[in-house]
């Protein structure tokens, strides 16, 4: 398993600002959970879709969230198990679907 944050700064409140990921051996998400600024959050597993889906895609890689344009920058990278685990209860603490 590998545990992965993605920071996206923007100024879009429609988009979220945050994201965590929980990718299996196969490279598949099997856990995401989506933070916005105005303080929804979503997430997804297996078994449950709460405004977001699992990408059907296997994921691409931490170098294809970290880049810079003059709208927007993204940075992406392995956070731990439990860290992950700690902000997965949090946000379901609360979650909510717009």
């Amino acid at each position: 398993m590998r545990y992965i944050e993605i920071n996206w700064k923007h100024n879009s409140i429609e988009e979220p600002y945050k994201y965590i990921l929980q990718i299996d051996v196969d490279d598949f998400e099997i856990k995401k959970m989506e933070f916005y600024k105005n303080g929804i959050v979503k997430y997804a597993d297996l078994e449950t879709e709460k405004g977001t889906f699992l990408t059907p895609y296997e994921f691409e890689g931490l170098d294809t969230y970290n880049f810079i344009s003059n709208l927007e920058e993204m940075q992406a990278f392995e956070i731990s198990e439990e860290n992950f685990k700690t902000q997965w209860l949090k946000g379901l603490s609360n979650a909510f679907e717009k």
